[in-house]
């Protein structure tokens, strides 16, 4: 058995450190309601959760940064589900 090289060593323990910083955070002993809450709203149609995981609304568009009433969707969006967890359905 070949010991791994000191280059991979760095990499691994990164990547460790990264999977156990998202496990406890989302961790699976969780119910989907208590893993996904929204942290950010980007803009009219996109949120982002926990752990970092971006979700677009299904069947929404919503004008982009920059676009006339960008702000009230964002806004609106805020009001409707900021610091809250939503049901969310796989399609």
């Amino acid at each position: 058995m070949r010991i791994p090289k000191k280059r991979y060593l760095i990499p691994t323990f990164v990547v460790l450190l990264l999977l156990i910083r998202f496990v406890s955070e989302i961790g699976y002993d969780k119910s989907p309601r208590d893993r996904f809450k929204v942290v950010r709203i980007i803009d009219g149609d996109t949120i982002e959760l926990t752990g970092g995981d971006r979700l677009r609304l299904l069947g929404i568009d919503c004008p982009e940064k920059g676009e006339p009433f960008h702000d009230s969707a964002q806004a609106f969006l805020r009001n409707l589900i900021l610091s809250k967890n939503p049901d969310i359905v796989y399609c």
